[in-house]
């Protein structure tokens, strides 16, 4: 296993992990708040487990007024 590879298995388990423990993915969407190493790592098994679709929200750009609304449509959310 390369330097690369270990340093990514951590995230991408802590994504995977999440995924299981939620909801079924077959057809939800998924909003997640912080696109960071983390929710970048949730969205993957996300879409592998049949996630229709997704919402990545840096919350800090948005103001919230925009942000309530935008979780309203969602299924499943990863802060």
């Amino acid at each position: 296993m390369s330097y690369d590879q270990a340093a990514i298995s951590e995230p991408l388990a802590i994504g995977v992990y999440a995924v299981r423990q939620s909801i079924p993915m077959k057809g939800a969407k998924v909003g997640i708040l912080g696109f960071g190493p983390i929710g970048m790592s949730v969205l993957l098994p996300a879409l592998a487990m049949g996630a229709a679709c997704y919402f990545p929200i840096h919350a800090t750009l948005c103001p919230k007024s925009t942000l309530t609304p935008a979780l309203e449509q969602v299924t499943f959310i990863v802060h």
